[in-house]
């Protein structure tokens, strides 16, 4: 009988990781529907404030200098050069591409295209098949 109940629980968690949980963190982001391949065409170095926390110095805040990525991409014909909202800590690769989502009523708007989703789908499969592995074991 506690196969019936573990089997039951991992599936309920594999739909929460696999379905629930990548809706929940892309909820802000889902006007952004139209995947577009996007040229780096340059960076712009911003200098930002951090907020870090240590066993030694407990929190404090620091500078840092932070790249934001120049895109340069096509939609429905028009050529589109925008800047991300995103930053990062390392220099962007010139020439190189980023896979974005582009929201079709601002086509001047956009996000990167992650892998989280695919990655929590993933896990769910993996807690779900593992659950019919108890099942029957």
């Amino acid at each position: 009988m506690p196969n019936i109940f573990t089997a039951f629980y991992g599936v309920m968690m594999g739909v929460g990781f696999g379905v629930v949980l990548p809706k929940l963190l892309n909820r802000n982001n889902a006007q952004y529907t139209v995947p577009v391949q996007a040229k780096v065409v340059g960076s712009s170095r911003k200098l930002e404030t951090v907020q870090s926390i240590d066993e030694t110095h407990g929190t404090y805040t620091r500078d840092v200098y932070r790249y934001r990525y120049i895109l340069n991409y096509e939609y429905q014909g028009r050529s589109y050069t925008e800047e991300s909202l995103q930053s990062v800590f390392f220099k962007p690769l010139v020439g190189s591409t980023k896979k974005i989502k582009i929201n079709p009523n601002e086509p001047n708007r956009f996000v990167f295209e992650t892998s989280t989703e695919k990655l929590f789908k993933l896990a769910g499969l993996f807690m779900i098949i593992i659950s019919i592995i108890f099942l029957f074991k």
